[in-house]
């Protein structure tokens, strides 16, 4: 039986705690058979903590159930958040060894959420070791929202972290899976410094991170000074290659030149219907400056599918991931096919100035359907938005699985689209 309130609940809240009150050093759950509790089943939060500059802090949750059964293998809803965070730090939430992660599913809004107002941010909360959305041999318990949600300027907290050693017995990253929206979501203009890395993200409704809750952000100005981790971009692929057993990669990035990032890769069963490849298997890692082209020239050990990658910065700011494979780019309103279908390139054999190969809408769709597999149709035209695709014919159907995406169209704002396919030639 569940409370009628939240299941567990340290301080009040933001502007809420009267100078000198404060809770240092507190368990919530211990690391070892039995030491865990089940919080589930209540009307608001399964965990709430809210503080300000008095606290509380120093907070750890671990083996914990919250939102599912004894078993972990259904659902026992808290009517909010399983963990929310509102104004607090430090506060550890799992951790790697054995033990320490949590399972938090099945609850009405987001598995955890870091919150607050003002200058009560949330921060250094690191968020590692837990199963959120994924009960025992892999049971949906899926949350409503976002797994992890980061918002009101919340910063420097950690999600997850790669494994240096796969082959011991500790976890820094998390398991997060099988949520209705995003897994990881990153919303407001100060909201910043969240590295999430190392974790595996598949199976969600929406994207694997999503910065500003609002679908693909390759549209946003990366060189803005604020915005959900900078708005820092993906990277996006342009040729991977298997050569002598390895994986070669090369990517793109828009991004500042000269700067150092981390850039993450990860393998994928197949590629998310979205086109956006969440990451299922954390796979490399490797530090890049980008040349004064924003070029990048990855091996990768081994033969690997179904690629995806983000990019995290010097200072923690971490991309959302990127297409599942290399997408195609169309770059013109012209509306001619592709010059040779099946050689892996969508172009129509024409060179646009700099000497940039010419892909149209048609030439992509003719490319997209000599594979079996997932494929993602992006934009980047040049010029002043909007533009008009006037179509010479039909376009053909697509007979594979493709994800055709115009808000990735430099000048797409929310509901108003600036790509238009024009049939008014076809009769």
């Amino acid at each position: 039986m569940g409370n009628g309130g939240h299941g567990i609940s340290i301080g009040a809240g933001p502007g809420k705690i009267l100078p000198g009150f404060n809770v240092l050093n507190c368990t919530i759950g211990r690391p070892a058979d039995g030491e865990g509790n089940i919080i589930s089943g209540n009307k608001l939060d399964g965990i709430y903590i809210g503080g300000d500059e008095f606290g509380p802090c120093n907070i750890t949750i671990q083996n914990n159930l919250i939102g599912t059964n004894e078993t972990v293998t259904d659902m026992i809803p808290n009517g909010r958040n399983g963990i929310e965070l509102d104004g607090t730090r430090p506060i550890m939430i799992g951790g790697p060894a054995p033990h320490e992660g949590n399972y938090i599913g099945g609850n009405g809004l987001s598995g955890i959420v870091l919150t607050g107002v003002a200058e009560f941010y949330t921060d250094n909360v690191g968020i590692h070791g837990n199963s959120i959305g994924v009960g025992a041999q892999q049971t949906y318990i899926g949350n409503n929202l976002d797994e992890v949600t980061i918002d009101a300027d919340s910063r420097n907290n950690t999600v997850g972290e790669p494994d240096p050693d796969p082959n011991d017995d500790q976890f820094p990253g998390n398991v997060i899976a099988y949520n209705e929206r995003s897994g990881v979501a990153v919303i407001g203009n100060l909201t910043r410094q969240n590295p999430i890395r190392g974790n595996y993200i598949y199976s969600n409704g929406g994207l694997g991170i999503d910065l500003g809750a609002d679908g693909p952000s390759i549209h946003h100005d990366p060189n803005l000074a604020e915005g959900p981790n900078l708005w820092l971009h993906a990277p996006i692929f342009t040729a991977i290659q298997i050569v002598n057993g390895d994986t070669v990669v090369d990517a793109t990035l828009d991004a500042l030149t000269n700067a150092p990032f981390t850039v993450d890769f990860f393998a994928n069963k197949s590629c998310d219907p979205l086109g956006y490849g969440e990451g299922k298997f954390p796979l490399f890692s490797q530090s890049v400056t980008y040349d004064q082209h924003d070029n990048i020239h990855i091996v990768i050990p081994g033969e690997h599918h179904n690629l995806s990658m983000t990019t995290t910065d010097l200072f923690g700011n971490t991309s959302e991931i990127s297409t599942c494979g290399v997408p195609y780019i169309v770059n013109t309103t012209n509306d001619l096919p592709d010059d040779n279908p099946g050689d892996g390139v969508a172009k129509t054999g024409n060179l646009l100035p700099g000497g940039r190969l010419e892909c149209s809408l048609r030439a992509a769709i003719m490319e997209a359907n000599t594979t079996t597999d997932s494929q993602t149709i992006l934009f980047d035209i040049p010029g002043a938005a909007p533009f008009s695709i006037v179509l010479t014919n039909f376009l053909p159907p697509l007979t594979a699985p493709a994800a055709i995406d115009a808000t990735s169209q430099q000048g797409y704002a929310f509901g108003h689209p600036v790509v238009k396919v024009d049939g008014v030639n076809l009769g």
